[in-house]
């Protein structure tokens, strides 16, 4: 089954709907969208290139994160090299507010 398949489907059940309950599934739909492309994905690519640019992120490092079992996982790897880099803590993690 591909992307455009599940499209497909998504579509179908909508049409099934009243206007007002297919206007508000897009609008969430949309915002769900807008939330990826605009929010996530960027901040995943500041990431990457940051951990890219760390003295700290050695090769065995990318090797323990490369080889993490769950997204939690390669997620705490990413904030400990992130602090142990600027010293940041918590949610300032994220946001770099703080370096050593």
């Amino acid at each position: 089954m591909s992307i455009d398949d599940l499209y497909e489907i998504k579509n179908d059940i909508i049409s099934c709907l009243s206007p007002e309950d297919q206007n508000k599934i897009e609008a969430q739909f949309n915002e769900s969208n807008y939330f990826i492309n605009n929010i996530v994905k960027p901040k995943q690519k500041a990431i990457k290139d940051l951990l890219l640019s760390l003295p700290v992120y050695d090769t065995e490092k990318r090797r323990q994160m490369m080889e993490a079992k769950t997204p939690q996982e390669k997620a705490q790897y990413i904030k400990d090299l992130i602090e142990e880099f600027t010293g940041a803590k918590g949610s300032k993690t994220y946001f770099m507010k703080e370096r050593k």
